[in-house]
């Protein structure tokens, strides 16, 4: 599949390493990549840019608050891009790089990437959220070589120039209580891991350390220090509510070890829009402030992570 990729130039450190991440498909002959940096001086831009998407099966667009604002990329490349994705000729895939209100855009009926559309610049490490994402492309690419005239599968033969598993639409749904159980589960235990993992990451670096200790079924509890900053300590324990109980939220947080069931420095609700749930954020480093921000799982736990680093002195390289 040839890939074009679209972006803000304020973004290209992005592009440059999503190009890195995707060296390996170009070298199985997979996927070739063009972006603008690709193309010769001399070269007549604008016939250059529409010739080169007019020929690819897949249109990334490396999306951010730049890519939004871009009359370029968002008003003339990306238009263009729906028109073929109209006719059956390209397959739309996001990725996004800086939070942004993608979700406001057309941008949200197409495939996103990394996992639950949380920002590259949200990840512990970015390697990690590009990883994901050519984990997706990979599975693109594996479906459309698969489905080409003269494949051994079996399968049957698209049609079309390309083989899109992602769904064309979304439909509008109400959430019951049920969802909103399944969704505060699924949370809680993204969170536990992201901790767990992070907390495994963390004493690996020198003058750092981390405990981490799973207390019951519904909470853990996390203590990160610093050895070279004085008073370098600091603790969480994260608890998962109930429905109908006196509880914090259907997640809160305390800022100590093994905090007593009956004390809170934050908590979360859950919220949704007519297509998905969310966690919104209550409280935090200021107790009392509200975050409004739809946040996924991966998005709360960052939050939590990070203000944890930032009360025991550290942050990241």
């Amino acid at each position: 599949m040839k890939a074009f990729i679209s972006y803000a130039h304020e973004d290209e450190r992005y592009v440059e390493r999503l190009r890195k991440h995707m060296a390996a498909l170009e070298r199985e002959g997979s996927v070739t990549s063009f972006y603008d940096r690709l193309i010769t001086a001399g070269s007549l831009l604008d016939d250059t840019i529409l010739a080169e998407l007019d020929s690819a099966q897949l249109f990334l667009c490396v999306v951010s608050p730049d890519f939004i604002a871009s009359g370029y990329c968002y008003d003339k490349e990306l238009q263009h891009a729906f028109a073929l994705q109209e006719a059956g000729n390209l397959q739309i895939v996001s990725v996004i790089v800086e939070p942004c209100e993608w979700l406001e855009t057309p941008l949200s009926r197409f495939m996103v990437t990394p996992r639950d559309g949380m920002a590259v610049a949200l990840w512990d490490n970015e390697n990690m959220a590009f990883l994901n994402v050519i984990s997706e492309l990979r599975r693109i690419t594996s479906d459309h070589g698969s489905k080409q005239p003269g494949n051994d599968s079996g399968a049957p033969v698209s049609s079309s120039p390309i083989a899109s598993e992602s769904p064309k639409y979304i439909a509008k749904r109400s959430f019951d209580e049920i969802d909103k159980i399944k969704f505060r589960e699924q949370g809680y235990a993204e969170i536990f891991q992201y901790f767990e993992r992070s907390c495994r990451e963390l004493s690996q670096t020198s003058g750092l350390s981390a405990t981490f200790r799973k207390l019951n079924e519904y909470s853990f509890t996390c203590t990160v220090m610093n050895e070279s900053f004085g008073r370098g300590i600091a603790h969480i324990t994260v608890r998962m509510g109930s429905s109908g109980a006196a509880s914090f939220g259907d997640l809160s947080w305390s800022n100590q070890e093994n905090a007593a069931d009956g004390s809170s420095n934050g908590w979360c609700s859950i919220g949704h829009t007519d297509y998905s749930l969310y966690f919104e954020v209550h409280g935090g480093p200021l107790f009392g402030t509200s975050r409004k921000e739809q946040l996924s799982p991966d998005g709360v736990a960052k939050f939590l992570w990070d203000s944890l680093l930032e009360q025991a002195g550290i942050s990241y390289a």
